[in-house]
C-alpha cells in the first residue's frame, strides 16, 4: 500500500512538464485567460519585477534577476500581457554589447570547452515576432534541458555564451516554464 501512494506521486509530479520532445513539436499559443494571470501574479510575483505601459493594456513582467548579465552580449527577456485581447507573448530587449556586435547565429554545444567536434545544433538568433520567440523558448529550454550549453555567433566571429551564468541560465528556464504554463501548454 505503501508502495502504491509512492509510485502515485510520482506519476502526477513526473508528469507535470511534457518532455522535451513533447515541447518542441508544440504549436505557439499565446492566449492567456484572466484566472491564469491572476494565478501568475499571485503565485510568481517575487521573480518578476511588473509595469503597465502608460495609456495602454499592457502589462510587462521582466524577471527581477535578469537573462543576461551587465556588459555581456545577450538578451533580457520579459513577458508582455494584452488585458484587452486576453494574449501573453514572450519579448526581448538585446543588451548594449550585443546592439554593438549583433548575434549572426546561436549555436548549441555538448559543453563549456567549444569547438567544432562539440556543435550540436545551430538555429537564428531570437527576432522579434511572437511565433519566431516562442520557437526559440521552447527549442533553448530543451537543449537547456539536455545540458547543452548556448553560445551567440557574433557579426565580428566571436562567440559569446547564451547563458553567462547559472542564474542567468535558472531565469531564463523559469520564464519559460512560467509561460508555457500562463498559455496552458503545460
Amino acid at each position: 500500500m505503501r508502495n502504491l501512494g509512492l509510485v502515485l506521486c510520482l506519476v502526477m509530479f513526473g508528469g507535470c512538464f511534457p518532455s522535451s520532445q513533447d515541447l518542441y513539436d508544440v504549436q505557439p499559443r499565446f492566449t492567456a485567460k484572466p484566472s491564469s494571470i491572476l494565478f501568475f501574479k499571485n503565485t510568481r510575483s517575487v521573480f518578476y519585477d511588473w509595469k503597465e505601459k502608460k495609456g495602454t493594456s499592457i502589462e510587462l513582467f521582466y524577471p527581477s534577476k535578469p537573462t543576461v548579465d551587465q556588459g555581456q552580449p545577450g538578451y533580457r527577456w520579459f513577458l508582455a500581457y494584452n488585458r484587452t485581447q486576453e494574449m501573453a507573448y514572450v519579448f526581448n530587449e538585446a543588451s548594449k554589447s550585443l546592439e554593438s556586435d549583433s548575434c549572426k547565429q546561436v549555436e548549441w554545444h555538448w559543453n563549456r570547452e567549444v569547438d567544432e567536434t562539440t556543435l550540436i545544433a545551430t538555429r537564428s538568433c531570437p527576432g522579434i515576432y511572437p511565433e519566431e520567440n516562442f520557437k526559440f523558448l521552447v527549442q533553448s529550454y530543451s537543449q537547456l534541458d539536455a545540458d547543452r550549453v548556448g553560445y551567440l555567433r557574433l557579426a565580428s566571429g566571436k562567440l559569446s555564451p547564451l547563458f553567462p551564468t547559472l542564474e542567468n541560465k535558472r531565469r531564463f528556464m523559469r520564464l519559460v516554464r512560467d509561460y508555457l504554463e500562463l498559455v496552458d501548454v503545460i
